[in-house]
């Protein structure tokens, strides 16, 4: 990473960083959630939401403020999503260590770890939740975040916020589905070491400027998003191809970093080639959501995914 002094001086005003906040929580879940299909409108409308707002919504802000701050790349954040993902699926909904419930349909079970289920949803946050959500964002309001936005008074209050949804999730998950094995979470937690390892390394390795050429990014972002995704949901009932898709899955994952890499690399990412990225990224989901989506979730979804490519489009018509 990029040795320099944090600054605590903010570019916005506090109405700014409130407003900033608001849009980290809106878009990381509902992208995730409704996007895909993982959760009804309905619901997500509903106040049981208000935790997973804060949730996705106040790491994701985190993150890019950090990534602000300390000028990182695509690579290291897509890293940082990774550890997202653990913090999530592993540490707070656990649906990596459960044996019933998202992602139990993976039969492979290594020390109480879900395989196969573990990769894929490590991904599926950092590139939807994380990246994609960190994207479209500077993008669409670069002045919100394209500089440091947090101080010390937001993390306090922000890391207060989090601590309480961290106990509310973790206890009902406790409570309904019995605490995970102790081998696991040591496990979880000790990748997340090695995630933020790899990303100090990853963040202080120089890349060569190379000029990328616009569809590298487009045939890569739908071919990864649909082999990565969608192999894994039609073969998870086949137990003999659990360890190779497995191994596979984390091919996979860098296969990602390497994407995330290019965009570092490229000497011209311009505006328009942040929106092909976007819209390739989540092509995927917004069919294959069709599937998982009920009819009012899908609609939801085609307007609060045509909001962000308009807004993105609009972004590319400035200078």
């Amino acid at each position: 990473m990029v040795d320099q002094k944090p600054k605590d001086k903010l570019p916005g005003t506090k109405k700014s960083v409130i407003i900033t906040i608001i849009i980290f929580m809106l878009i990381a879940q509902f992208n995730p959630e409704i996007l895909t299909g993982s959760t009804n409108a309905i619901t997500y409308f509903s106040v049981i939401v208000i935790i997973g707002l804060l949730f996705y919504g106040l790491h994701a802000a985190i993150i890019a403020d950090i990534a602000a701050r300390y000028r990182l790349g695509w690579r290291t954040i897509y890293l940082l999503g990774l550890i997202y993902g653990i913090l999530e699926e592993g540490l707070t909904d656990m649906t990596m260590t459960r044996t019933t419930g998202p992602g139990t349909g993976f039969p492979l079970r290594i020390l109480g770890l879900n395989l196969t289920w573990v990769p894929y949803i490590m991904i599926f946050h950092a590139v939807i939740s994380i990246l994609c959500t960190i994207l479209i964002i500077r993008l669409i309001w670069p002045e919100r975040v394209n500089k440091p936005f947090l101080n010390k008074k937001h993390y306090a209050i922000i890391l207060f916020l989090l601590a309480i949804t961290y106990i509310v999730i973790i206890g009902l998950v406790v409570n309904i589905y019995g605490p995970p094995p102790a081998i696991a979470i040591l496990i979880l937690i000790a990748l997340c070491l090695v995630l933020l390892y790899f990303a100090k390394v990853s963040e202080s390795t120089k890349i060569a400027s190379e000029d990328v050429q616009p569809r590298k990014y487009i045939y890569r972002a739908v071919l990864f998003s649909l082999i990565t995704f969608l192999l894994p949901n039609l073969l998870q009932t086949i137990t003999s191809l659990e360890a190779p898709l497995t191994v596979f899955m984390v091919v996979m994952a860098y296969a990602f970093w390497r994407f995330f890499a290019m965009m570092d690399a490229d000497k011209n990412l311009t505006k328009n080639r942040m929106l092909n990225i976007f819209s390739s990224l989540i092509l995927f989901w917004l069919i294959f959501g069709l599937i998982l989506r009920t009819p009012f979730s899908s609609i939801v979804a085609i307007i609060g995914v045509g909001l962000q490519l308009y807004l993105g489009w609009q972004a590319t018509k400035k200078s």
